[in-house]
C-alpha cells in the first residue's frame, strides 16, 4: 500500500488544477446530479488524497441536502434545522479501493470540522464500507430509506449530533 498524502482545506486553498481533478473524480463517482465547480466551491472543507502526486480519492463537507429530511425521504422534518453541513462527495479510484483511504479522509474532515452536528447519506447495500466508517465515528442511522435520484439504490441518513 502506497502512502497517502492528504490535502484538506477550504476550496480556495486548492489550485484550479486540483479543483478540476476533484471534479473529474466527482463525475467518475456518478452519484451527484450535475457535478460542477460551483458545487465544489460551495463546500466548507475539501479533502483530497494523493498517491505519488496523483489525486486518487476525494471527500468533502458540503451544504446539507435539506430535502433528505422531508417526509418523502428520511421523514425527519423536525431535524431539518439541526444540521447545516453534510459529509459527502466520497470517491476512491477503483485501483486504490480497499486501502482505507476514504477512512483517512473522513477522519481528517471530521477533525477539521470540529464537534458540531454533521449528517451523511449513503447507500444501504452489501459491501458499502462507508456505513461502517460512519458508525465507527458515532454517526447513527435514522429515518426511513428512500430511492436515490437515479432510482437505483436506497439511501438513508446517518446523523452525528453533539
Amino acid at each position: 500500500m502506497s502512502k497517502l498524502r492528504i490535502k484538506i482545506g477550504s476550496p480556495e486553498n486548492f489550485s484550479n488544477l486540483e479543483i478540476a481533478s476533484f471534479l473529474q473524480l466527482l463525475t467518475q463517482q456518478d452519484k451527484v446530479v450535475n457535478p460542477s465547480i460551483a458545487k465544489i466551491s460551495r463546500c466548507k472543507i475539501l479533502a483530497a488524497g494523493f498517491v505519488d502526486d496523483e489525486m486518487v480519492c476525494i471527500g468533502a463537507i458540503k451544504p446539507k441536502t435539506a430535502s433528505d429530511f422531508t417526509e418523502a425521504k428520511a421523514n425527519l422534518p423536525e431535524l431539518t434545522y439541526v444540521f447545516e453541513w453534510e459529509i459527502g462527495y466520497f470517491f476512491t479510484k477503483p485501483k486504490h479501493e480497499g486501502n482505507k483511504y476514504s477512512s483517512q479522509l473522513l477522519d481528517s474532515l471530521i477533525n477539521d470540522y470540529g464537534s458540531d452536528n454533521l449528517m451523511a447519506s449513503t447507500e444501504i447495500r452489501d459491501g458499502n464500507r462507508m456505513i461502517n466508517a460512519l458508525e465507527n465515528r458515532n454517526f447513527v442511522q435514522m429515518g426511513q430509506g428512500w430511492l436515490n435520484s437515479k432510482a437505483t439504490e436506497t439511501l438513508t441518513l446517518f446523523l452525528k449530533m453533539t
